[in-house]
Formats: structure tokens, sequence, C-alpha cells
């Protein structure tokens, strides 16, 4: 893959992130001001614990189709057809077992309400194709969709909450919006792409299920890292402090989109090289320079300025978070420097390496979290976050 067509799919995914990153920056203020912190972070546990459920529907198969179309475009319908099945079989069975989940813990209604009409964020997760494009390494399809989806989103926001009375429409329009998207991408994708069928070979199902097992394993790990924080703090503490520290990690999560845009970028290239070593080495080592030369200022703006930050985008309630905020960035930094080496392992098919590693950060996660959340809340949650992504940096290294 050259350069040219590297920097092409970076500028297109940029644009989009970019809009994205706006559209959310000005969606997140928002409902953090009219729903407060309290109710914001009963959307902020919401949103972190269906997401476990939201990765298991997808079960690796974005990062696999992504890999195996790039080294084998030819191969692309084929293994479309069996990842679209796959999924189908998951969206049921993880469906049942979410909706289980709701019934059986102890939550307040209003808390059991927002999880149910979270239920969209499995459909949305199962529906979503941009992997066919990566895989491709036509990123413009998937752009489109990503922005589309955030500006959408925006707009409905802004007029459909106006108040805590609202919490319910500030639950369903996010998941709403990306099930609308991923639709009419995957009604583009039918015409115009690949032709969308269901494919129930078990022979082929065993194979995307084996081959994504250790990509699922490795997300569910990278995901205990970043939301198992919030979920504990929603049973752990109250929902005002699980708001202010929920409304924190997303800052948190918008200063990561630089790494979300060279990594969508680069990943097909570093698979596309992998049976040439001098140019893997190239194009990880370039990689690197960019991902860190674009994120690091982002997150050191933040932590220079954490107080004026989260005073003027979410409100004088959330201020007390500035020092959670500088801690988050901080740990954003570190992952900065994690993000080459992480991408790296999955293109080059060195999985177990990858979901080793990340199993001992997410345990690591976990443990300091349950030491620190129930003496210190969000500062302890933040600690635990930077503390489990240094050694992350330490075993990547």
């Amino acid at each position: 893959m050259t350069t040219s067509r590297i920097l092409r799919n970076a500028s297109m995914l940029g644009v989009a992130q970019v809009i994205s990153m706006a559209a959310g920056f000005v969606s997140t203020a928002w409902l953090a001001r009219m729903l407060g912190p309290e109710l914001y972070g009963i959307i902020g546990f919401g949103t972190a614990f269906v997401s476990y459920f939201a990765l298991s529907v997808v079960f690796g198969t974005d990062l696999y189709g992504t890999r195996e179309i790039a080294a084998a475009p030819g191969r692309a319908q084929i293994l479309f057809s069996r990842i679209l099945s796959a999924r189908l079989i998951l969206l049921v069975l993880v469906g049942l077992i979410y909706v289980g989940v709701i019934l059986v813990i102890d939550r307040p209604r209003q808390v059991s309400i927002v999880l149910f009409i979270q239920l969209l964020g499995l459909l949305s997760a199962a529906m979503t194709v941009d992997f066919l494009f990566q895989g491709y390494q036509r990123m413009g399809p998937p752009a489109i969709r990503q922005s589309a989806a955030a500006l959408l989103g925006m707009v409905a926001v802004l007029l459909l909450v106006n108040g805590p009375n609202d919490i319910f429409a500030a639950a369903a329009i996010p998941f709403s919006v990306m099930c609308l998207s991923a639709l009419l991408l995957g009604v583009f994708t039918h015409q115009r792409v690949v032709r969308l069928r269901f494919l129930f070979e078990p022979r082929g199902l065993r194979d995307v299920f084996r081959s994504s097992a250790p990509l699922l394993l490795a997300g569910l790990m990278t995901l205990v890292f970043l939301n198992v924080d919030v979920v504990m703090l929603g049973f752990l503490r109250p929902a005002e402090e699980t708001g202010i520290y929920a409304a924190m990690c997303r800052l948190f999560l918008l200063s990561m989109f630089v790494a979300h845009i060279v990594s969508s970028a680069f990943s097909p290239a570093l698979a596309a090289a992998g049976s040439n070593p001098e140019q893997m080495r190239a194009i990880y080592y370039r990689y690197i320079r960019i991902v860190i030369f674009l994120g690091a200022p982002i997150c050191a703006a933040m932590v220079a300025f954490p107080g004026w930050v989260a005073l003027v985008v979410f409100g004088e309630e959330f201020v007390g978070g500035a020092g959670i905020l500088s801690l988050l960035q901080i740990a954003a930094v570190i992952s900065y420097a994690c993000m080459a080496p992480l991408t790296a392992l999955v293109s080059w098919r060195d999985q177990t390496a990858q979901m080793t590693i990340l199993a001992m950060v997410a345990l690591t996660n976990v443990c300091l979290n349950y030491w620190l959340i129930p003496a210190y809340g969000g500062i302890g949650a933040a600690i635990a976050t930077l503390a489990a992504q240094v050694v992350m940096f330490a075993l990547l290294v």
C-alpha cells in the first residue's frame, strides 16, 4: 500500500472523525447540562454496560474481516456472508442473555428502562459493515456513515433532550442513529459492492468463530480496561459521582480520535505487507511517528487546563472532575504510545501475545478499581486507569 493511499484514507477518516468529534462534543456537553450529573451518570453506566454485550455480538469479526479481506480481496463475498451469518446467531443469543441479566440485577426502575432501551446497541453492532470497506481500503463510505450518524445524533439531542424528563430519549438517540446509518450503508453495500446474504455453513462458521475468538477476547480485555471503571462506579458509588467520572471519560475517549483515524488507515496496510518484513517494518515505524506526533498535543492541552475544560464543556456541576480529567489525559498519552504495537499484533496475526497482554492489563485494572473506588471514588478509578496503562506500555515494550 503506497504512502499516498494511506494518507488519502487517513484524510477521509480524519475529516469524518473531526466531524464526529465535534458533534459528539456538542452532544455530550448538551446532555450533561440538560440532565445533570446524576442522570448523566445513569446514561454513562448504561452505555458502558451494554458495550460488553455489543462487543460479544461483533465477536472480533470486524478486525478479522478487515484483515482477511485486505489479505485476500477475492474471497470478500464468502467472508462477508459468513461474518453476517455469525453475527445474526450471536445477536439472538447475546440479546437473550442481555435481557435476562437486566431482569436479574437489582437496579432502580429508571436504570432498568435505560438498559432496555439500549438494547438497540446490540442491533447496531450486528449491522455495521465498515470492516468490508476497510478491508478493501476504501474508507469513504464508512467515513460518510460515521459523520452522518454523529451529525444526526447531535441534531436529535439538541431537539429532543431539554431537561431531566428526557432521559429516555437521551438513551435511545445514539443507538437509533447508529442503526439507521448502518442500515443505509448496508443497502449501499448490497447494491454497489457485495451482495448481502447469509451463509450458515457449519465449517465456515467454525472458521469465523475460531479465528475471531482471540480477537473477541482481546477486545473484551480492552473494553474492561476502558469501561470497567464506569460500570463499577455505577454499582459502588452514587449516580452523581458516576456522572462526573463518565463525563471526564467521554473527554478521554474524544482525545483518542487521532489514534482511531491512524489505526483504521494503517491496519489494512500492515496486514497487506505481512509477507514483506522490510515493508512491514517501514509501515510500522511510520505509524508510530504519526500517531504520537498527532495525538500527544491534544492530551497535553487537557492536562494543562483540566478545570477550564470541564467548566466550559459541562458546566459548574462537573468542575470537581478536573483532577480526574488530568489523570485520564496522562493515561491517554501513554495509550497513544501503545496503539501501534497493539494494531500490529492483530494485523500480523500474533493474537495470542496481544490477548495475553490485554488480559494482564484488564486484570490489573479490575483489581485496582476494586481496591481504589470504594475509598477514593472517581479519583481512584482514574488512578487505576493510569496505572493499568503504564503496565500495558511496559509489557508491550
